[in-house]
This record gives C-alpha cells, sequence and structure tokens, in this order.
C-alpha cells in the first residue's frame, strides 16, 4: 500500500458559515445508476446497478480482512470513475485511506492519512463538478468557462487523544480520466482559525463531536465543511470556492480551492455529530436532526444563536419521512 504524507499548511481565516451532500455507502448519479459500497468477505467491494438495469461489481484490492468502521463512495459523472475512501483500523493505528477506479483499473489503496504517528479518523468525501467562469482575451469573444472535478475530503487528525486533535480538510484536482492529481493536492487544519482565544468549558465526549462533515449549500450551490474547533469550543462552517490558475508560459492550469465565507457558533457538547444530519437553508439556517427510532430530536441554529432540543414524536399518521420533511421546512 502506498503512502501518501502531506504537510499541513497554516492559515488564517476572516469569520463569516452554509446542506449536506457527501459521498456514503452509497451515491446515486445524475443519469441513475446506484452505487453501493459494502465490506464483504473478500474486501470493500462496489455494487453499480446501473440506468439500463445491469450490475457491476468491483473489489477494491488489498481490503480483505480489513477492519473499517467508515467507507465511502462518489463517482465522478465527467469520467465515469469511482472513489472509494475509507477508515482502516480503529484508535492510535488509525488511517484515512483512498482508492480509485478508472477505465478498467483501479489504483491505490493509497494511505491520505495516519500512520506517521498521528491518527486520522472520520473521513468523508464530497466529488464536486466545479466551474468557473472568465473573460475572454479580446473583446467580443466569448467568455471562457473552465471545469474541473475535485475529490473534497475531511477526517479528523489527533497523536494521543481525540480531543487534543481536529479537523483536517484536503482537495484533490481530478484529471479527464477521473485520476486523481495527488501533485496539486493542498492539506488545511481547520483549528485555531481565529486570532483570539475563546473561553471554553470542558467537553466530557470530545468523540461525538470528531465528525466533519461536507456539504453543498443550496443558495450558492458551493461546497461547505462543518467541522468542530474543540481547542476553541467552536462550530464552523467554511465555503470552498474554485480559484484556478493559469501559468501563461507553461499553459499549465493549476486547481485551487480557497477557503470563502465562514460562519462560527459556539459547541453544544450535547450533539452527537456521528448519527447527526444536516440541512441548511436561506441565510446558512441550520436545523441539525436525529432519528431516534419513535421521535425525531432537531434544533435549529440562527444569527441569535442555537434552539433548545426539540422532538417530533412518530405515529399517528407522522412517519419518519413527513417528519424529516417538516423539520427541513425550518431553514426555509
Amino acid at each position: 500500500m502506498r503512502h501518501f504524507r502531506p504537510i499541513i499548511v497554516a492559515l488564517t481565516l476572516a469569520v463569516c458559515f452554509a446542506a449536506v451532500a457527501s459521498a456514503a455507502d452509497m451515491t446515486l448519479t445524475g443519469s441513475g445508476d446506484l452505487y453501493r459500497l459494502t465490506l464483504e468477505e473478500d474486501g470493500l467491494t462496489v455494487t453499480a446497478t446501473m440506468s439500463d438495469e445491469s450490475i457491476v461489481e468491483l473489489l477494491v484490492p488489498q481490503t480483505a480482512g480489513i477492519v473499517t468502521p467508515s467507507y465511502h463512495v462518489g463517482v465522478d459523472e465527467s469520467s465515469g470513475a469511482v472513489f472509494v475512501l475509507w477508515q482502516e483500523n480503529e484508535g492510535p493505528e488509525a488511517t484515512v485511506v483512498f482508492a480509485s477506479h478508472s477505465e478498467g483499473t483501479w489504483y491505490g489503496p493509497t494511505v491520505l492519512a495516519g500512520g506517521d504517528g498521528t491518527a486520522a479518523i472520520n473521513p468523508q468525501m464530497l466529488v464536486f463538478r466545479h466551474s468557473k467562469e472568465f473573460k475572454a482575451d479580446e473583446e467580443g469573444e466569448e467568455p471562457i468557462v473552465v471545469q474541473d472535478s475535485i475529490l473534497h475530503l475531511v477526517w479528523w487528525s489527533f497523536e494521543e487523544a481525540i480531543e487534543e486533535g481536529g479537523a483536517v480538510y484536503s482537495s484533490v484536482p481530478v484529471d479527464d480520466l477521473g485520476l486523481p492529481i495527488f501533485d496539486d493536492v493542498d492539506v488545511r487544519s481547520l483549528t485555531d482559525l481565529l486570532a483570539y482565544g475563546i473561553a471554553c468549558p470542558e467537553i466530557t465526549d470530545a468523540a461525538r463531536l470528531a465528525h466533519p462533515r461536507l456539504f453543498v449549500d443550496p443558495q450558492s450551490g458551493n461546497p461547505h465543511v462543518f467541522a468542530t474547533d474543540i481547542g476553541q469550543c467552536l462550530f464552523q462552517i467554511i465555503e470552498l470556492k474554485y480559484r484556478p490558475q493559469f501559468d501563461s508560459i507553461t499553459k499549465r492550469r493549476r486547481r485551487v480551492v480557497i477557503f470563502g465565507r465562514s460562519r462560527m457558533a459556539p459547541v453544544r457538547a450535547d450533539l452527537k455529530l456521528a448519527t447527526a444530519r444536516v440541512q441548511v437553508g436561506h441565510n446558512l439556517t441550520l436545523v441539525v436532526y436525529w432519528n431516534k427510532g419513535d421521535a425525531v430530536d432537531y434544533l435549529k441554529l440562527t444569527e441569535e444563536g442555537w434552539t433548545d432540543m426539540r422532538s417530533l414524536a412518530l405515529g399517528d399518521g407522522l412517519g419518519l419521512q413527513r417528519a424529516v420533511d417538516l423539520i427541513q421546512t425550518l431553514t426555509h
């Protein structure tokens, strides 16, 4: 298994926040192809049920007998490439591992994080097709539209204790064949983004907050990352904006993702992000909710802060999907 060792760079961020759509163990393409990822005896297996009802199975190499509490599948619809991301092992030995399949060939597995004195857990992935328009050099010419697929990745990194770690974000460009361009990878820590400290009460169960999420804001159409900064007792939502750069001499394009607007909110230590669902609406209103079997618990984040935890009891004609639909209307 190959190892990839990116360097986490420092950054500063002007403070400002955003619906959740990230790859999981299933993903559905716009053409109606359904991809499922399961852990079988032989290893991680991608089963694709195509829109014409044909079925394709892909076995991820070097995954027989692995221990993985978290795995995700994504598809680049422009190339047909399949991406698989998973956590391998648990505790101090945990790593984040990635493999891709393009034109009949597997590439990887590649260790993206962990195994170097740090542990990496709770990865998530969002495959996003970015579009950027540039003005033409000559007056009267049509603008130039650049489209690129980007793998947006997040995980939680720590050395000895989860509460001493933090969320990490990485963007990996994808070429026209669907192959990740690791030479252009960008990795950033999502902790200590504020220039000042915040009084922070003790968090007794950091593990349930160590689950960064990726999602697409329905208002702007841009991907965002939602993560906890335990050291400063903050939730943060950060916009991910595409800013490609061109070298006029080499004619090489560099695919760059920058942090745009963001929003910070105080941590609620009672949130269990591992099982939470997140819905974001207009003006970055955020609703977090949980299926408890007989009820759906939820709370809302507005500009004034978090509401109290509330609950919709299921039954008497109110099913789970209807309850979720009702809760999601609170973001309008």
